[in-house]
């Protein structure tokens, strides 16, 4: 991997944690009757599905050639709505 890319993933996977912990939040109200471990169980299965949502375009954008992979780290930035590298 460039270190090039490496600022878009991990805004990629910002943005899968932001969407997870948002979810979370939103719905929160609805599992008053879920235990604790429940509720870790829920939380852990909604990081698994971002993470493996995301699992392809990381590995893709790790293996590409360092051309193509500053081409989809434009493509995945617009895609997500993520900010510019600084």
């Amino acid at each position: 991997m460039t270190a090039g890319v490496a600022p878009t993933i991990s805004a990629l996977q910002r943005r899968g944690d932001e969407v997870v912990a948002h979810l979370l939040r939103a719905n929160e109200s609805r599992w008053d009757s879920l235990s604790h471990a429940d509720r870790q169980r829920v939380e852990a299965l909604a990081q698994e599905v971002a993470s493996r949502l995301l699992r392809e375009p990381t590995r893709r954008l790790e293996s590409a050639p360092r051309r193509r992979s500053f081409q989809y780290a434009r493509e995945l930035r617009e895609l997500f709505g993520l900010s510019a590298p600084s």
